[in-house]
């Protein structure tokens, strides 16, 4: 009878995510005019109430005021936008 493969060991959740938030780190690099690098991290940080997600979503939102008024933008840009903006607007300063 053979014993099961050994499973191996998953980091605790807070090392998973502080290597997600790392590795984000590469895209906003190499496009820095792209909204979604800048949108995806204020997500992250603001789930963890980081107040760092301030700086990424205002990043992000400068951003996307542009790329929203160019003609056949996708509609992800005007969904991203308009979730900055409510997180703004329902969450003081």
């Amino acid at each position: 009878m053979s014993q099961p493969e050994p499973q191996p060991e998953r980091p605790e959740t807070g090392s998973d995510v502080g290597q997600v938030l790392r590795g984000s780190e590469a895209p906003r690099l190499q496009f820095p005019k792209f909204p979604f690098g800048y949108f995806w991290m204020a997500v992250c940080l603001r789930e963890r109430n980081d107040p760092g997600w301030r700086e990424y979503a205002s990043k992000a939102l400068d951003i996307l005021r542009k790329t929203t008024i160019l003609d056949g933008h996708h509609k992800h840009h005007d969904e991203a936008k308009r979730e900055i903006e409510g997180w703004f607007a329902h969450s003081p300063a």
